[in-house]
């Protein structure tokens, strides 16, 4: 069964992903599988701010805070992009507290 990604969940990056900007856009590639992905500049910029692993709430804080917008309504957007990129092996998730 997948963890659901929840406030208190704790988001990581997956080991092995190399990153680098080009332009406006986040190139990702999986050292292990070959898997190519590309992120918008916001995709990018959640990347990097999970550098440490955080909690959901606290990632949708941090977003919230640099976009100017509420954290809950930030936060379907996040989940949606956690999930997809928990997919291709490039996000971790536990339950549990974040500090």
């Amino acid at each position: 069964m997948t963890l659901e990604i929840q406030d208190r969940t704790v988001v990581g990056r997956g080991e092995g992903w190399l990153t680098a900007w080009v332009g406006q856009e986040y190139v990702m590639m999986s050292a292990e599988t070959g898997t190519c992905i590309s992120l918008s500049e916001t995709g990018g910029r959640i990347w990097e701010l999970m550098e440490q692993p955080r909690s959901l709430a606290d990632l949708c804080q941090a977003l919230a805070n640099e976009y100017q917008a509420e954290p809950d309504v930030v936060a379907h957007d996040v989940v949606e992009f956690l999930d997809r990129m928990r997919g291709e092996g490039a996000v971790v998730v536990s339950d549990g507290t974040a500090k």
